[in-house]
């Protein structure tokens, strides 16, 4: 939990008392009142985890699978694709593979895989 987190615990927690007023919790952290009120019943719910994102600590759900990032960079090393650059290896994924991804994640898998060098500068 980072201090930010802990600052916002502390003022949900006086809101939570009756020392501070909904409002005044809610101007301290920058929420509406209903986001204050909203947090409060997640924490009497959950305890102090209702500060902290709830994905935190875990993989994205929009994270592709590491078959497909695998099988793409299979496909990618092969002669045929040599010299591609992760725009034109992107579309190529799409039209002759069915694995739909975007130019910057098979750049940054081409980068991982030691297929492309990231020109730094320009």
């Amino acid at each position: 939990m980072t201090q930010a987190d802990r600052d916002r615990l502390v003022a949900l927690k006086k809101a939570a008392s009756g020392a501070i007023r909904q409002r005044q919790a809610a101007e301290e952290l920058k929420l509406s009142e209903r986001q204050v009120r909203r947090l409060l019943a997640k924490l009497r719910g959950g305890g102090d985890r209702a500060v902290l994102h709830a994905l935190r600590g875990r993989r994205s759900n929009r994270k592709l699978a590491e078959e497909v990032e695998q099988r793409a960079v299979s496909i990618l090393k092969q002669d045929e694709y040599r010299g591609y650059w992760p725009t034109l290896a992107s579309e190529y994924l799409a039209k002759k593979h069915a694995l739909a991804v975007s130019k910057e994640t098979a750049r940054r898998w081409m980068i991982r895989a030691g297929l492309w060098r990231a020109r730094l500068g320009g």
